[in-house]
This record gives structure tokens, sequence and C-alpha cells, in this order.
């Protein structure tokens, strides 16, 4: 009975073990993204601060709200 749980249960180890890599490698999918599309634009026409070349071809925007708990704590 020993020798034959001890198969039984290399077998079902053995299945588990090629369930889950047949699961991980099924997760390699690729997207095409278009970079060239606007998504919109925001107004600096009301003096907001700008740092680097305000016609560069990429913008980060940072919103903050001194009255939102995480804003606050990562400004002070």
């Amino acid at each position: 009975m020993n020798k034959k749980g001890g198969i039984l249960g290399i077998i079902v180890i053995s299945i588990i073990i090629v369930i889950v890599a047949s699961m991980s490698s099924s997760n390699n999918e690729t997207f095409d993204v278009d970079m060239t599309r606007t998504h919109g634009s925001i107004s600096t026409a009301l003096g907001s601060p700008i740092l680097g070349d305000p016609l560069a071809p990429i913008t980060i925007v940072e919103f903050g709200d001194y009255q939102c708990h995480q804003c606050y704590n990562w400004f002070h």
C-alpha cells in the first residue's frame, strides 16, 4: 500500500506541475498600442508651472489635492 501511495502522489504532483506550467506560459499576450494618438489636451494658460520644454512630444501632468489625506502626506 505504501508503494502505491507514493506512486500515486508522484503522479498527482506531476499533473499539478504540468497544469501550473501550462497556465503560466499561456499569459504571453501582446498588444498593439498606437502611440501617436492624443487623448486630450490640458491648458496651461492660467499660469500653471511648467518644468521643461512646453512643446515636448510627451507631457506629464501631476494633480494633487491637499484635502486628500494621501496627497497631503506625500507633500509633507
